[in-house]
Order: C-alpha cells, then structure tokens, then sequence
C-alpha cells in the first residue's frame, strides 16, 4: 500500500510537470536534433522510462531473490531429510 501512495503522487507531481510545461523547445541527443517537440511530451517520456527502468531492476532483484529462496528450502528439505535418516530429533 504504501508504494501504491509513492506512485499516486509521483504520478500527480508528474501530470502537473505535464500540464504547466507545454512551450516548444529544441531537443538535442546525441547527433540528433528535434525542432519544435512540446517540453510537456519530453517530460512525460522521461518519467515513463524512468518508472520503466526502476520496474526492470526491481523485477530483476524480485526474480534473483525468489530463485535464492527456492534454493534455500531444496537446501532445508534436504537437511531435514538427512536428519531424518539418521534419526536425531529436530529442534
């Protein structure tokens, strides 16, 4: 929930930024230039990769822990099972 809250305003400071910057401006990216493009559209194009970037990170930790942890129990259950063949009592 609270990043749920994070986002909603992150999303409102982001559609503010959108509405109150709309002048035309002149966009250099490396040897490409762009006449003419609304600041409001750069704003907004950078805001959506941003959140897409942060997602694709996140997504790649979230991925890297869960298969972390599905190694971990395999590694428990085996423990366990041993303990079990040798007939000590768990704790």
């Amino acid at each position: 929930m609270f990043y749920f809250i994070i986002f909603i305003l992150l999303s409102a400071v982001g559609f503010l930024l959108f509405l109150q910057n709309s002048q035309a401006i002149a966009l250099n990216i490396l040897l490409w230039r762009i006449e003419n493009i609304s600041l409001s559209i750069v704003i907004l194009t950078v805001f959506v990769a941003g959140f897409v970037f942060g997602f694709l990170i996140m997504s790649y930790f979230k991925i890297k822990d869960h298969f972390s942890i599905k190694s971990l129990k395999q590694e428990i259950n085996e423990l366990k099972r041993q303990i079990s063949q040798k007939s000590l009592p768990l704790q």
